[in-house]
């Protein structure tokens, strides 16, 4: 669980497939190559441009369920 962080960590409402794979790509980010794709984390790891996120690099992008919402 996790909570949404400006420019870094998204909520939409579906997680697209990795661009090299079949599996889920979480990750929108700009490739070494040039491209922006959606990724799984192995090829997030591999392809990437910048090593974190944020505005201009890429996005974790996770889903409602996925928020952390416990009250302190």
């Amino acid at each position: 669980m996790t909570n949404p962080v400006p420019g870094e960590i998204v909520v939409v409402d579906h997680i697209p497939d990795c661009d090299f794979c079949s599996q889920p790509g979480p990750y929108d980010f700009k490739t070494s190559q040039g491209p922006w794709a959606h990724g799984c984390m192995p090829h997030w790891l591999k392809h990437r441009a910048s090593t974190g996120l944020g505005v201009g690099k890429g996005q974790l992008w996770i889903t409602a369920d996925q928020v952390d919402d416990a009250t302190e």
